[in-house]
């Protein structure tokens, strides 16, 4: 798999290899040199005259996970990767992006990232900041040949954010004019990167594109129209959406497609009738198991933690997330939740950064809120993430 294919299908790095590595590392590091409590030495007793302290009462199975999680992420937020994940170095800003929100869904972000270490974090994305326009996934050339991608600066962009920085070191006129360059004029998508021809070209980076131009306030490196036509001419018969054209519908695609219009300001547009949401809220519906409550990506295929997240979000920005089975969906959620932090695709299977965040989404938000934020579902990131932008944009004056 090429650098621009592996950024583009996150999932798939973060799933691979990379996430192996993280967890192995993991958990060398809790097992490693851990005394053993047979060779240490007796506590003594406290004198009868001392009242013993009372005990803390005992951690809750879902305080314990949270703990754990939290654990997992500060590892990959603060970086570096472990040596064996060094080869998915390029993707390093998809990870520090699941890794910070997640973090941030948990309440710990303040606390895991402070001071000089959120500054450094902040330093180190800049860094990858390229000379021609956008970021790439990390430092691994000199910036004056550095190519930009469009999904690690989507995920460089809104980690910023939600480390608090105000997004004013972003070369705004290098990144709109880059943007104009990966859009298609004639059909309206993007593709990720100039490099190479720049590869695929789909909904992904599409949506990329869009989440990038809304995070700045600055939309004049798409042509708007030409992106909602491509994104409408990718809907099907069934209400859903593929990554292109005559694709199948996907519950990761939809979920592009959804968000696209939404940013883009033209939803219903695209779906002018209430006939036509009513019919995406359905099959939307019908995406999750009557048996595990879990989301499926696809009709009958197995559910997946993801698209908890993919489908779940896309019902908010619809405003029917009250369709949702929560209960069921926290159940099979939760089962996916591993000892050792994180949540896995599937119970029994091993974390990663990508399910880990998902899955605190759909716990934290999905599951709790009633009316989930739109646009905070249409990034990706959290409602106080959200909130902070919207006084960026309204103080800069969007375009």
């Amino acid at each position: 798999m090429n650098r621009e294919r592996a950024l583009g299908l996150a999932a798939a790095v973060l799933a691979g290899g990379v996430v192996t590595a993280l967890v192995a590392y993991a958990l060398r590091r809790r097992g490693a040199g851990a005394p053993s409590t047979a060779d240490a030495p007796p506590t003594p007793a406290q004198p009868p005259s001392q009242p013993r302290p009372t005990p803390s009462p005992p951690a809750t199975e879902a305080q314990s996970h949270a703990k754990a999680t939290t654990h997992y992420l500060a590892m990959i937020a603060r970086g570096p990767l472990p040596s064996a994940a060094q080869s998915h170095d390029s993707s390093r800003a998809t990870a520090l992006y699941f890794a910070v929100h997640g973090l941030e869904l948990l309440g710990a972000l303040d606390a895991v990232l402070a001071g000089e270490r959120r500054r450094a974090v902040v330093e180190w994305i800049y860094a990858n900041q390229a000379a021609s326009g956008g970021f790439a996934g990390s430092p691994f050339a000199p910036r004056s040949v550095r190519a930009g991608h469009v999904v690690a600066t989507y995920s460089s962009l809104a980690t910023l954010l939600a480390l608090g920085d105000d997004l004013s070191r972003v070369d705004r006129a290098a990144l709109t004019r880059w943007l104009r360059r990966l859009q298609h004029q004639g059909a309206g998508c993007f593709r990720a990167t100039e490099e190479e021809g720049g590869g695929e070209a789909d909904l992904r980076f599409a949506y990329a594109a869009c989440a990038c131009s809304f995070m700045l306030g600055d939309w004049s490196g798409v042509d708007a129209d030409a992106c909602a036509r491509f994104a409408g001419a990718c809907r099907n018969a069934d209400g859903g959406f593929g990554l292109v054209p005559g694709a199948e519908t996907h519950g990761g695609a939809l979920y592009t497609a959804v968000a696209s219009l939404t940013l883009l300001g033209k939803l219903r547009e695209c779906l002018p009738a209430e006939a036509d949401v009513r019919s995406l809220a359905r099959l939307c519906a019908e995406m999750q198991s009557g048996e595990d409550g879990g989301f499926c990506g696809r009709l009958a295929k197995p559910s997946d933690v993801c698209y908890g997240f993919w489908v779940g979000a896309s019902l908010a920005m619809l405003g029917r997330a009250h369709v949702v089975n929560r209960d069921a969906l926290r159940r099979f959620t939760r089962a996916s939740a591993h000892a050792i932090g994180g949540f896995s695709k599937t119970r029994d299977e091993m974390p990663d950064p990508l399910h880990t965040y998902f899955g605190l989404w759909c716990d934290a938000v999905l599951c709790r809120v009633a009316a989930p934020d739109p646009i905070a579902a249409a990034l990706g990131v959290s409602e106080r993430t959200s909130r902070r932008l919207a006084v960026l944009l309204m103080g800069r004056g969007a375009r």
